[in-house]
């Protein structure tokens, strides 16, 4: 019991780290909206971040399962740590007057892709891993993500109440990557637990064996037992298209409302100015815990209730737009409690439907090769979700 709950809390540390820069980046709204003039971050970093996720998962379903978790997990951490770096960096240079504010944009959307590259290549590898571990190690994962965003939002509270302006941007981003770092112990517990070792060790055997099968040296691999059969992306997909296309169409909404749509609604009876976005995004990450907490606890639906929770979800993009728009609602729901309500609500929906279709998705896989391919398309389409949505949210931000 004890050794399956050092797991447990091993894949909720991994989940935590894989989201640290996506949550670095989108606790520090107030500091890019003081930094750059506006809010043009928040929809910009989601966007660039999302697509270059969604090209590199798109190359690990085809070749992922040819790298070993060591490269895919270890290395991209260990590479995300330093890029996280970039921000404090870039504001030393603004603030010395090296480079010019266009010139530290960029830099930071280099480093938000470098981020998401590594993000994307580990987190296909978490997914992959935990789908061989079974569902529990999936729903940990996505407890992880939840967790870091208020982590992430409690943090950027206390050093932005704390410390100056470029004081608590330098501690923050440290923080963030000491805590990437530290979430390799987690890596280290799984992969050497007795019940998980022997499998992983087997998996990464015949993993070897494709790569050497498919290098042209068939016989060598035959001689160590035979090469495994690889499980095709397109098999895959018709096995769980159900939950591919539920997760896709849950995190397609819910990025083109969050963060850039989110960000730009502005307090009006508060009074909270820059506060207002830390506000709304810390309500969202803590419903999205909350949502992505619950399916360890309790189902409300199964597989074919999925469609339906789906559709009910879409009607999230008309509700934000008209939270952009508060003129155009009765006077008595204008006000800062209703989007902060929507916005909980949001995160709630999501964090809940999303976790369902992955761990619905994962239980579909029959054999470690099959399951790690249900991990990789699953997670594939949940990145196609974000792109599309941020990149959605982009465009209506321009109209």
């Amino acid at each position: 019991m004890a050794g399956a709950s050092l797991v447990y809390f091993s894949f909720v540390l991994l989940g935590c780290a894989n989201l640290v820069p996506w949550q670095t980046n989108l606790a520090l709204a107030d500091y890019y909206a003081a930094r750059y003039g506006s809010n043009v971050m928040e929809f910009a970093f989601p966007a660039v971040s999302t697509s270059v996720l969604l090209l590199t998962c798109a190359v690990l379903v085809c070749f992922g399962a040819r790298l070993s978790f060591e490269l895919r997990i270890v290395a991209c951490t260990v590479v995300m740590a330093a890029a996280l770096m970039v921000v404090p960096l870039v504001d030393a240079l603004l603030s010395l007057h090296v480079i010019s504010e266009a010139t530290g944009f960029w830099l930071t959307m280099i480093a938000v892709s470098l981020n998401a590259m590594c993000s994307a290549s580990a987190q296909n590898a978490l997914y992959a891993l935990a789908s061989l571990v079974g569902d529990t190690a999936t729903q940990a994962l996505q407890t992880g993500n939840g967790i870091v965003g208020l982590i992430a939002v409690l943090l950027r509270v206390a050093t932005k109440l704390g410390l100056g302006f470029t004081p608590s941007v330098w501690l923050f981003s440290l923080v963030a990557a000491a805590s990437l770092l530290f979430s390799l112990a987690g890596y280290k517990a799984v992969t050497t637990h007795d019940s998980i070792a022997a499998t992983l060790g087997t998996h990464e055997r015949r993993r070897s064996q494709l790569a050497v099968g498919e290098g042209g040296t068939l016989q060598q691999a035959m001689l160590e037992g035979g090469a495994p059969k690889r499980v095709s992306a397109a098999a895959t997909l018709r096995l769980v298209w159900l939950e591919a296309g539920s997760v896709f169409l849950v995190f397609f909404v819910c990025l083109t409302c969050f963060p850039g749509l989110t960000t730009s609604i502005v307090s009006t009876t508060w009074g909270l100015g820059s506060w207002y976005p830390i506000v709304l995004i810390a309500s969202y990450n803590v419903a999205d815990f909350v949502g992505k907490s619950l399916p360890a606890r309790v189902r409300l639906f199964g597989r074919s209730a999925l469609p339906c929770c789906v559709l009910c979800h879409a009607f999230f993009v008309p509700i934000f737009l008209l939270l952009v728009q508060p003129q155009l609602l009765p006077s008595w729901l204008q006000g800062d409690l209703l989007p902060v309500l929507i916005v909980a609500a949001l995160g709630l929906c999501t964090g809940y439907i999303g976790c369902m279709c992955l761990m619905l998705g994962a239980e579909q896989g029959r054999g470690a090769e099959e399951s790690e391919s249900v991990g990789m398309v699953t997670s594939f389409c949940l990145m196609l979700g974000l792109s599309a949505g941020s990149n959605l949210g982009l465009f209506i931000s321009t109209l």
